[in-house]
């Protein structure tokens, strides 16, 4: 019982709490929600997480106030108009949505894009070959779920604190991996404006590396880490990039295109930012 509770008297007249029902139902507007399932399967969460072995997780449509969020221009320039529409979306508040696995992420923003906006996604593709701009039409509901939940064929060496162990094909040193999350995203993200404001090179394949890389051999010093990426064998390094992807729960929304023009075959992935939001006029 609350302190306010407390002051007041036991008997109350009945016609004012009469009345502040009929204005709640009035004015109280419920908001369809949706169970989304997760790619993760609530796996390679730590205990003390809300989605610790939870295979879904419960979101509402999206409503103008969404719609806000994504047409700012300030969340957008910051890059954080997707971490605002996370926060506005999921029901239970008290998950971070920057500790949500990346493949977790991606999941949720799908099926809000199809709840808000239909199954169609019809982008414009410039041909990389001849420059011709096509029209190219994705069915959003035709997705699959990846990752190391759904692909037992993948043979590694996990431990309980939910990294992944593999040895590299030419080097033969023993990595350890960890999955990224929303807030290695933010980091990496944040590191190519930097750099780029400083005019200095980008390099976000190294910066991936660095974000995912636990050990290497059992060593865990964060200088001899950068050395060993800064001299890591390009085969390796794409090796373990291959084996990232695989391995992370994730929702597959890559479709093939084929140039009207040239006739060139191309791999497509749908890019989640705030434009895939905004249906084509």
């Amino acid at each position: 019982m609350s302190r306010n509770d407390e002051r007041l008297p036991t008997e109350q007249p009945q016609q004012p709490e009469k009345q502040h029902t009929q204005s709640a139902t009035l004015f109280s507007i419920p908001i369809p929600t949706e169970f989304v399932s997760l790619p993760s399967k609530g796996e390679f969460y730590p205990p003390n997480h809300p989605l610790y072995k939870k295979e879904v997780v419960e979101i509402k449509y999206m409503t103008t106030k969404e719609e806000e969020i994504l047409n700012s221009v300030s969340l957008r320039k910051e890059g954080i108009a997707l971490e605002q529409l996370l926060t506005s979306l999921i029901c239970d508040k008290t998950i971070d949505t920057r500790s949500l696995l990346s493949g977790d992420r991606n999941a949720i923003l799908l099926q809000a894009r199809i709840s808000g906006y239909g199954v169609d996604y019809t982008p414009t593709i410039l041909c990389e070959i001849c420059g011709t701009a096509s029209d190219f039409l994705f069915n959003l509901q035709e997705v699959e779920y990846t990752g190391i939940i759904a692909d037992n064929s993948i043979e590694m060496e996990t431990t309980d604190a939910n990294t992944f162990i593999t040895i590299l094909p030419m080097t033969k040193a023993k990595i350890e991996f960890r999955l990224l999350s929303g807030f290695d995203e933010s980091f990496l993200e944040q590191s190519i404006k930097f750099k780029k404001k400083q005019k200095l090179m980008p390099t976000p394949l190294a910066d991936q590396l660095r974000a995912m890389i636990v050990s290497i051999n059992g060593e865990t010093d964060e200088s001899y880490i950068n050395m060993f990426i800064e001299t890591l064998p390009a085969l390796d390094a794409h090796y373990l990039r291959r084996l990232y992807t695989r391995v992370m729960p994730n929702v597959n929304i890559t479709r093939t295109f084929k140039c009207g023009n040239c006739h060139t075959d191309r791999e497509l992935e749908v890019p989640l930012t705030a434009e895939f939001f905004w249906p084509k006029q």
